[in-house]
């Protein structure tokens, strides 16, 4: 028989363990498990779910080879549960140049893309391996928050005058530790402002602001903008368009330029240019193409239908019809446009050479757009993308359209050999007219990323055309996105059928883009975030680089026959594997995306192979020196 007092007792006894209990299951998820797993896999490995990584084989050491001034990446995965409380360490790497500091390496942890909505591949990735759903790709600085499987992605900058061997360190997680391997070579990899590759990638200003809901231009939107081209100065861009018109041919909304009206006169405002352009400088360094896009085929008169001849501009905040460039009256609103931004260049120390117009396709401008443009910007060259027709023919002689220079043809193919040269160079950065690929379908987002690391070797690339209607050689490669993320989009005054079937779509690009990458970074909390897509792809651009050092080279002859043969083999070894011995099909895919024969080949040891290629490229500017 039980006294009140013990039934008080035994009752406050169950409160306080129910109490415990709860305590306890509240801090449980905050414990920080053991990984019950830490594997070394090739940071080239696609995981997408648990199976991939299974699949995977699993390395001894987390090895690096990388160029001096050059980035490097290496990849290790962990499995276990709450993961989301574990942070890895490195321990210091030394080697025979002392250590590296810890500035100098970061450690991220990549996880999922979000899927867009709407996809514009044209096959399923359930059915294609090769094209697949999002995988683990965005870098972030700490671990997600919910995790069963974390790959760790270590980056290391190397020091330009770091001396060259083997440094070691230790990479600890929880309690487990695996051996790192950092292989520094000899070639001293220039600064990505300084490489012959041509890179072409579109930024979206306006989807930064969308994004993270700031207003257009304000400071906060200046710090994005700052961030995106950072970005943008690590693959050493080239290719700068500036949007003067609204509603262009990129998705952006509004133009970049305002004005105001003054007795009766438009007075261009181009106080954001100056601005955007001045920290284009300070990130990026000199475009090689600044092009203005102050025309397109969509805009203009033709003869099969009439089109546009008037444009909006805002004028003190109000819009207003005028004349397209070309058209009578358009003198007065946009030759101030083009004088303004030549001045803005020569005051950056810029050549007034880099401005183009843009941008001319498989249809032309009248007679009359070009003579406006001749007359008010005699300095400036046309910008072209074309399929290879209505081109004077460039193999002939000089680009013109019309009577002005064409400085920038960019065509939809992706170049291809065909053969295997005897002399093991291919060329296309020493093209004497500038042409390059924009290869939609060959670097669809979530292809598998060996295609992302030898997507700039691919594109340069010099062979003899097999139909002079059809350009296929390239300096390198433009139209590649960085950041054009799904994001709202409120009050188009067309609407879409996407965006009445979805509340998010992607900005409205051309049909120029379908089955290609949207996005080579990620939208984090604050701003953006780096990508393995956008690491794979830095670092096929250093590969490449060091060819075309050793191509120079082989070429003026000023090498000895030892060094000369070994660079020969190397070099032929590795384009009979890319090229997957001359059965790569380059050329318009069509919707054939991620088939074999579209996809470049990689070898399995390729780390050793790109260190014999760095070395090689250090002895070829060691005996120049």
């Amino acid at each position: 028989m039980y006294r009140f007092g013990d039934q008080q007792n035994r009752g406050c006894l169950m409160f306080n363990s129910a109490i415990s209990l709860c305590l306890l299951i509240w801090l449980l998820p905050a414990q920080c498990a053991q990984a019950q797993d830490l594997k070394i896999v090739d940071p080239l490995t696609v995981i997408r779910t648990a199976a991939d990584l299974r699949d995977a084989r699993a390395l001894p050491v987390l090895r690096l080879v990388g160029p001096r001034n050059g980035f490097v990446s290496g990849l290790v995965v962990a499995t276990g549960p709450h993961l989301k409380c574990l942070k890895a360490q490195l321990t210091p790497l030394r080697g025979p140049g002392g250590s590296i500091a810890p500035r100098a390496v970061q450690i991220r942890y990549a996880s999922k893309a979000s899927p867009r909505p709407l996809e514009f591949t044209a096959v399923s990735a359930d059915s294609n391996p090769n094209v697949s759903k999002p995988y683990f790709d965005v870098l972030n600085n700490l671990p997600p928050r919910d995790a069963d499987i974390l790959p760790i992605w270590l980056t290391v900058k190397i020091p330009a005058d770091l001396k060259p061997g083997k440094y070691i360190g230790t990479l600890t997680f929880a309690a487990n530790k695996v051996p790192v391997e950092l292989q520094v070579c000899k070639w001293v990899c220039p600064a990505p402002r300084d490489w012959l590759t041509h890179v072409g990638v579109l930024s979206s200003p306006e989807t930064l602001a969308k994004q993270y809901n700031v207003k257009l231009w304000s400071p906060q939107h200046w710090e994005l903008i700052e961030r995106q081209l950072q970005f943008l100065g690590g693959l050493g861009n080239d290719d700068l368009w500036l949007s003067i018109f609204s509603r262009n041919q990129w998705g952006h909304e509004t133009s970049w330029i305002t004005y105001k009206e003054k007795d009766g006169q438009y007075h261009p405002d181009l106080s954001i240019v100056s601005k955007y352009l001045d920290l284009y400088a300070k990130h990026v360094g000199q475009p090689h193409a600044l092009i203005l896009e102050m025309w397109n085929s969509t805009r203009y008169a033709s003869k099969k239908r009439v089109k546009q001849t008037q444009m909006d501009i805002l004028v003190d905040g109000q819009s207003r019809k005028v004349p397209l460039p070309g058209f009578e009256g358009s003198d007065a609103i946009f030759e101030p446009v083009l004088q303004g931004i030549r001045r803005l260049v020569v005051k950056l120390g810029w050549s007034e050479n880099i401005i183009m117009i843009g941008c001319a396709d498989d249809k032309r401008p009248t007679q009359s757009v070009i003579n406006f443009f001749k007359k008010h910007a005699p300095y400036a060259r046309w910008a072209i993308w074309t399929h290879g027709r209505g081109d004077s023919h460039p193999w002939k002689g000089k680009l013109k359209l019309d009577g002005m220079d064409i400085g920038h043809l960019e065509h939809v193919f992706c170049p291809w050999l065909g053969y295997l040269p005897k002399n093991s160079i291919i060329g296309g950065w020493n093209l004497e007219f500038p042409e390059y690929a924009t290869s939609r379908n060959y670097l669809v987002d979530y292809v598998r990323l060996a295609q992302y690391r030898s997507f700039a070797e691919g594109n340069v690339v010099n062979r003899q055309r097999a139909s002079k209607n059809m350009a296929r050689s390239s300096a390198g490669f433009t139209r590649l996105a960085l950041d054009y993320w799904p994001v709202e989009i409120k009050g188009r005054q067309s609407p879409t059928l996407r965006s009445l079937l979805f509340a998010y779509e992607p900005l409205p690009w051309t049909t120029l883009y379908r089955n290609s990458t949207r996005a080579i970074i990620a939208p984090g909390p604050d701003g953006p975030l780096g990508t393995v897509r956008y690491e794979m792809l830095r670092e096929g651009l250093q590969e490449c680089e060091a060819r075309i050092v050793i191509e120079k080279a082989l070429l003026q002859r000023t090498i000895a026959p030892s060094l000369e043969k070994r660079c020969r083999d190397l070099l032929r070894q590795r384009l009979a594997i890319r090229e997957r011995n001359a059965t790569f099909k380059g050329g318009s895919a069509g919707n054939v995306l991620g088939s074999k024969d579209r996809l470049w080949g990689i070898s399995e040891n390729w780390p050793d192979s790109t260190a014999q290629l760095f070395n090689l490229a250090g002895q070829v500017n060691q005996t120049l020196e």
